[in-house]
């Protein structure tokens, strides 16, 4: 007996699941999956985490043998190359299902249409869906991994925290610990998904960070360190660069021949060190520090500071998502600094806006709260 389903309803259900993956999968899609047999919905999932499993697999998995003989809806036509993760398309023919239905094909120029050809060699059945709102509304879900798969710049992810009075540190520059440790231990979460954990050189100089994970699993993924320093002035004596030889760690500059001494100490010590061109102010050009990140296969970036390299990063268009915890304290002080430094954007209509907006408490007892949202203004190719 034939059922009747209504796919465009199930897909609605499958953008929702999607979007609980929001800041914590980017670069990758944001995607939701739905195993329908016989008209019901017998697994679902979505996306979690960035290197985490895919929507398809979690879907997959939640519907055990039932997934045999069924159909998968997707919002985006399932990945066919291993990665992180392994292909989706194995998993979908190993599972047995029957037909596979998609909203958007994969805007990639290598997984394009790809997916389509193996599933339908393997004997499945695949079907784009005919348009509709929630069609359109998996294009928009998409349009920033579009953006990013067809670009040459990695996503980029600011961090900061702050008191509700919008200062990173006090008057003297004390800043440990403007957060609670719920929020440190979400930062340790988000260095374990990130490829790179940057920071300028004036934070290396006063807080004397490792960006390392401590406080969460890694499952045995180390991030590269990234420091942004014009001058490659990067103290030896460092914790980064006491560890470099354990850690990756990268030093981008733009200094010149007056450099080649810092440069050679900081190499023998484990340092990558990296000349790039000058940008504005006589600064070395952060875009292309992003760019050399990216084109060593290194894909989501997160930046814990400083104020200065959160304004290249704003006011160059380079940045993607903001991540804040804001904390319940009052700093003060006209000399206390705020999170984002650089010239700044004259008006309000210049003004950068976060878009699909996000907030929500942090801890058992709610002592901070997180706004994150996508950072609204031009990214450069």
């Amino acid at each position: 007996m034939s059922v009747d389903v209504n796919y465009d309803e199930l897909l609605e259900r499958a953008l929702k699941l999607a979007r609980k993956g929001t800041g914590f999968v980017e670069p990758n899609p944001r995607v939701g999956a739905l195993v329908i047999k016989d008209g019901e919905v017998v697994g679902e999932g979505w996306h979690p985490e960035y290197r985490g499993p895919h929507a398809e697999v979690v879907a997959l998995e939640a519907a055990g043998e039932s997934a045999r003989g069924a159909d998968l809806l997707i919002p985006l036509e399932p990945c066919s190359m291993d990665g992180k993760t392994p292909a989706c398309t194995d998993a979908i023919i190993a599972c047995g299902i029957q037909r596979v239905l998609f909203a958007v094909p994969d805007p990639g120029p290598d997984n394009g249409g790809r997916a389509r050809a193996i599933l339908q060699d393997a004997g499945i059945e695949v079907q784009q869906l005919p348009a509709s709102d929630n069609v359109t509304a998996s294009e928009v879900m998409i349009a920033d991994f579009a953006t990013y798969v067809n670009g040459s710049l990695p996503w980029v992810v600011l961090k900061w925290a702050m008191s509700a009075d919008g200062k990173v540190a006090t008057v003297t520059g004390e800043s440990r610990w403007i957060s609670s440790d719920s929020s440190r231990t979400e930062v340790h979460q988000e260095r374990a998904r990130a490829d790179v954990v940057m920071v300028g050189r004036a934070t290396v100089r006063t807080d004397d960070p490792e960006l390392t994970v401590r406080l969460a699993e890694t499952n045995g993924h180390v991030a590269v360190r990234a420091v942004l320093d014009s001058g490659l002035h990067l103290e030896p004596t460092s914790k980064l660069v006491e560890s470099a030889r354990e850690v990756p760690t990268w030093v981008f500059h733009c200094a010149g021949s007056d450099a080649e001494d810092r440069k050679a100490a900081l190499e023998a010590l484990g340092v990558i060190v990296v000349r790039v061109a000058k940008g504005d102010g006589g600064r070395l050009d952060p875009a292309e520090a992003l760019r050399h990140l990216r084109a060593h296969g290194l894909h989501r970036v997160l930046v814990e500071g400083g104020p200065t390299v959160h304004g290249a990063l704003l006011s160059g268009g380079l940045a993607d998502w903001a991540r804040v915890y804001v904390c319940p304290l009052l700093l003060g002080g006209i000399t206390a600094p705020g999170p984002v430094a650089g010239s700044g954007f004259p008006s309000l209509g210049d003004a950068v806006w976060l878009t699909d907006l996000h907030l929500r408490v942090v801890g058992e007892n709610g002592s901070d709260f997180v706004v994150e949202g996508r950072i609204g203004n031009h990214r450069e190719s």
